[in-house]
């Protein structure tokens, strides 16, 4: 149980990696002091240092046969060969002048950025005719594999599931950032976002924001601290969940309060927005299981759990929406900032690592029949939550621009429209707190990602459960050249110089 806990918040196995060091040293003492004068004499004090040199020279001299998927999966139960293989990533001049590059674009300074103003629409006027009540739920870390609508092993999502049966469900969506810090601004301002822990003046570049605005939305939100700074405190903001933490957010009583604070007669759209925090691992992992709840193996227990305390409370919105007839006047969007590894291959929590079970997330989008009939979308195409944006602006009835492959692009086209663009696209992804960068490829099919702080590179089938590609170096110089190219991109769009 001790190991689990360590393993849950030991993000990135810094913590395991200085224990081996420690480890190391003590062994290394230890040993040299049972030797004694004379032996230490006979034996150098290199020997000690023979098996780690001999693991690495193994290491070196079996590259040719391409172990990398072996190795991967073997330092996920061994964080001593884990510490190995990363001290002896001595990299290139090559690798090392582009991982420098890659660190260059990381975490910038608030002073390095001269934000433009960012708009899908211009000039941006009040839309023609109804407008529907918008309902964003971004469950923070919310896996798709642990809802049934994605997985039929899942019994304890039902409600969801009953939403996801009226709705459009996305089988390929993803967030281009690991971590919440970085994907929610991209959610509210429809594409990638500089690199940085806080976005400043973020109101020119807020394009969700500017969309609720020209239409008059009142705004019912939490407002917590990943959205502080993005939307201002003013005359159409009903804040939600007032004088909580972030971490205290939960999705029950944000919604108790909803219905208590939403105007009774409807003479203004609503916009609402919540990031509940039930499923986040480190409020989960501390929340007993009821007595008598049980999940079936390969289930976190506590995660799902929590999940299914969420489940309920999006029903209770259900039925709160159905019983105001708001239901067919709504658009309801359920989705996630990003998942979360529960173990996979040693990997606990998200944010400094790009693989599938984070990146990979759900989304569900349910549209009132009567704007369901004007659009139509392509269900197997990859999507992103930077998508969420442009097609709220389409499903009031404008024609976002296309600002490229680093911005969001409407997942819904009117019925005689083409939605099948993004299968033939290339797109970039990022962890939150690191140099970390990645693409996914073939439609959602394949990902590719760059670890400059582990200094380690891999590729993963997304499709499989233990999806690890054999890296070559063709695939290698391909995948870095596009990262380098989407970064400066990233880095003329928001006038920065690393």
């Amino acid at each position: 149980m001790l190991v689990d806990a360590v393993r849950q918040f030991d993000w990135n196995f810094l913590l395991q990696k200085l224990s081996v060091l420690m480890v190391w040293l003590l062994t290394f003492a230890a040993s040299y002091a049972l030797i004694g004068e004379q032996r230490r004499r006979r034996a150098p004090t290199m020997v000690l240092a023979g098996v780690p040199l001999l693991v690495l020279a193994l290491y070196h001299g079996f590259a040719w046969m391409n172990p990398q998927t072996a190795i991967d999966r073997y330092v996920a139960v061994d964080a001593s060969f884990r510490l190995i293989r990363d001290m002896r990533t001595a990299q290139s001049s090559e690798t090392a002048a582009y991982y420098a590059f890659l660190h260059s674009h990381t975490l910038l300074a608030p002073r390095q950025i001269q934000p433009p103003d960012i708009d899908f629409v211009q000039p941006l006027r009040p839309a023609d005719g109804r407008k529907p009540s918008i309902f964003l739920i971004i469950v923070d870390s919310m896996r798709r594999d642990y809802l049934s609508v994605y997985n039929p092993q899942v019994a304890f999502t039902a409600r969801i599931g009953e939403l996801a049966a009226d709705s459009f469900v996305f089988e390929r969506a993803f967030t281009r950032y690991a971590g919440t810090a970085l994907a929610i601004p991209s959610i509210f301002g429809g594409g990638m976002v500089p690199h940085m822990v806080l976005q400043k003046e973020f109101v020119r570049r807020n394009t969700l924001l500017k969309l609720l605005d020209v239409n008059d939305y009142l705004r019912v939100m939490d407002i917590d601290t990943h959205v502080v700074d993005l939307v201002p405190r003013d005359g159409r903001l009903v804040e939600l969940d007032r004088g909580k933490g972030t971490m205290e957010i939960d999705l029950c009583g944000t919604i108790d309060e909803l219905e208590r604070k939403l105007p009774k007669d409807r003479a203004r759209p609503a916009f609402f927005y919540s990031l509940p925090q039930n499923v986040h691992i480190a409020v989960a992992t501390e929340r007993k299981v009821p007595a008598g709840e049980t999940y079936p193996a390969g289930f976190d227990p506590r995660i799902a759990s929590s999940l299914h305390r969420v489940d309920g409370c999006i029903g209770g919105l259900l039925d709160y929406l159905k019983r105001e007839q708001l239901y067919d006047d709504s658009v309801i969007i359920v989705t996630s900032d990003h998942g979360d590894s529960l173990g996979e291959e040693g990997r606990w929590g998200h944010a400094y690592f790009i693989y599938p079970e984070v990146m990979n997330i759900p989304l569900i989008v349910h549209l009132p029949s009567w704007l369901k009939a004007r659009v139509r979308t392509d269900l197997d195409a990859v999507v992103f939550s930077t998508d969420i944006t442009p097609s709220l602006y389409v499903l009031l009835g404008y024609q976002p621009e296309d600002l490229g492959p680093l911005f969001g692009q409407s997942f819904f086209t009117p019925r005689d429209g083409d939605s099948s663009r993004r299968r033939r696209g290339m797109f970039l992804l990022a962890s939150s707190y690191g140099a970390v960068y990645g693409a996914v490829a073939q439609n959602g099919r394949r990902m590719y990602a760059v670890d400059a702080v582990g200094g380690v590179e891999y590729a993963v089938d997304v499709s499989r459960p233990s999806g690890s590609l054999a890296v070559t170096p063709s695939m290698t110089a391909f995948n870095r050249q596009f990262i380098k190219q989407q970064l400066a991109a990233l880095a003329a769009v928001y006038h920065y110089q690393p």
